[in-house]
């Protein structure tokens, strides 16, 4: 497990510093507005295609990992459709909002990109759940890179700068749809048997709560623009955005061990929570030097009109650990039954992040929601850390919708 998480952690932070060197291209060639009314739209984006997921993409590498392919066959359908769904769902909306003048119809384009880039993920948690490295990374480097280049590439042959963001974003979606449906094609190929969808979905919903939880957090820059305005959101979601690459750790973690976690009695998915605690409070250590640098730093990537950012930034590089922490955390918990737990405090930690978030805002602009960030998932993380610890009794992890009662009552 160290020598896939390692490669698939190095793959994600290489692929991630790719869509954040996008990131300072866009900002620096549209400006802060129409930057954050991106930032805003990608967003609230977020929470219907979390609901669109409905926890698939963490249920289905447990059922590879316990060998349930009929599980797997039909999440992987309902992932595809509801992505789907929720991508032209949301195309709509916005193509409505694009007939209003001064709105770059291209933003159209960024749902449909989603959706497909959605569905590459959950079908990545197949290969990781088997442990090959080599397809999870080709599919996460040949997105990121192929996003930047044709970016970069059309800006510089004369394209604006938003239809070539997005023109880059449809080609690597595609492009990753493609690979993945080769990879699913030979890994799980056709199956006799499928689980029922309405089970499914009925066993899932405390994992999408948890879910739903967790990508509330994306509506930080739309709140920020509601509070102050859209150029406040636009310097917010610079400075949040640029540090992505950083917490790609929390996602990789979780990626890895959900299906290893799966197999382990309690005391081993224990001793792993300490050593993934210890491991983001070190991480701490080195941000110090980039928190005090940090209006040089944003003033460098993106420019003398992003020099308002600097707090928000030095916030947001302060709440990386632990943003990084509470996925895996919230992971190990889920995979020895206790979903139930994982759901509240997702619901509770979504209500006072957003709220902590407003007050931020309100209070102090784009630094202050940074702020409100930084405190929520330290407590968070604390809460999901406690809990763990104090587990008593060794649980088995779920084995299939059938055993949803049991994990409720937990």
């Amino acid at each position: 497990m160290k020598v896939q998480f390692v490669v698939l952690l190095l793959a994600r932070i290489l692929a991630s510093g790719l869509q954040a060197l996008a990131v300072v291209f866009l900002a620096r060639w549209v400006g802060t507005e129409t930057f954050g009314s991106v930032s805003i739209i990608m967003g609230v984006g977020t929470v219907p295609f979390t609901l669109a997921d409905w926890g698939l993409s963490s249920y289905i590498p447990r059922a590879r990992a316990k060998g349930h392919n009929h599980e797997v066959a039909t999440g992987l359908r309902m992932n595809l459709a509801g992505n789907l769904a929720a991508g032209a769902l949301f195309t709509v909306v916005l193509a409505v909002l694009a007939a209003v003048p001064d709105v770059p119809p291209w933003l159209c384009a960024l749902p449909l990109a989603c959706a497909v880039d959605q569905f590459t993920e959950a079908g990545l948690t197949v290969p990781v759940a088997d442990r090959s490295k080599a397809t999870v990374v080709v599919s996460i480097l040949l997105r990121r890179a192929l996003a930047l280049g044709a970016f970069v590439g059309l800006y510089l042959l004369g394209v604006e700068a938003l239809q070539a963001y997005a023109s880059g974003l449809l080609a690597s979606a595609a492009a990753g749809w493609l690979h993945i449906h080769r990879v699913l094609k030979r890994r799980v190929g056709r199956v006799p048997d499928r689980a029922g969808a309405r089970a499914m979905y009925k066993a899932l919903a405390p994992v999408l709560v948890a879910n739903l939880s967790t990508a509330s957090r994306t509506l930080d820059s739309a709140i920020v623009g509601a509070v102050t305005s859209v150029h406040a959101a636009g310097l917010y979601s610079a400075a949040s955005k640029v540090t992505r690459p950083l917490m790609l750790v929390g996602s990789s973690a979780v990626a890895v061990v959900l299906p290893h976690a799966a197999r382990q009695p309690l005391h081993v998915a224990k001793h792993l929570g300490r050593r993934l605690t210890a491991a983001a409070l070190l991480f701490s250590i080195p941000l110090v030097p980039v928190i005090l640098l940090a209006e040089p730093i944003v003033t460098f990537l993106f420019g003398p009109e992003y020099a308002d950012a600097a707090p928000a930034f030095a916030w947001a590089a302060a709440a990386m650990p632990f943003l990084s922490l509470s996925p895996p955390l919230g992971g190990i918990l889920q995979s020895q039954g206790f979903q139930a737990f994982v759901a509240r405090n997702g619901m509770v930690f979504a209500v006072l992040t957003l709220a902590l978030v407003w007050a931020g805002a309100v209070a102090w602009g784009a630094g202050g929601a940074a702020a409100g960030i930084t405190v929520a998932y330290v407590l968070k993380s604390a809460a999901l850390f406690v809990r763990l610890q104090r587990a008593e009794a060794p649980l088995a992890a779920p084995a299939g919708p059938g055993h949803q009662e049991a994990a409720a009552a937990r």
